[in-house]
């Protein structure tokens, strides 16, 4: 017996949280994986000021993800430095 046949509908959502680096493949190389740079070294707990300043960054990645088709409900920077979170919106699970 299926979720569907015990009432549940299955939902799923998908979270990411990462790092944004100013390296390349070939500065990491170069160091070795070492003394790695952060995109910048703000830690904040969702500062209007610090959103607002990298707005255009997350507007533009938005932008990617819909002509991907992958429908996110936020983007924001975390505490953390140069840590940010995207969320998938939650929609039905698979029919199959």
């Amino acid at each position: 017996m299926g979720a569907a046949q015990k009432g549940f509908t299955p939902v799923y959502a998908v979270e990411y949280e990462y790092r944004l680096l100013t390296e390349t493949p070939d500065t990491f190389r170069e160091t070795h994986f070492t003394n790695i740079k952060l995109v910048n070294d703000v830690s904040t707990c969702k500062g209007v000021m610090h959103q607002s300043a990298w707005s255009k960054f997350f507007k533009s990645m938005r932008n990617i993800c819909n002509q991907m088709e992958v429908v996110v409900a936020s983007m924001h920077w975390e505490v953390t430095p140069a840590r940010a979170r995207s969320r998938v919106r939650i929609a039905p699970g698979s029919q199959h």
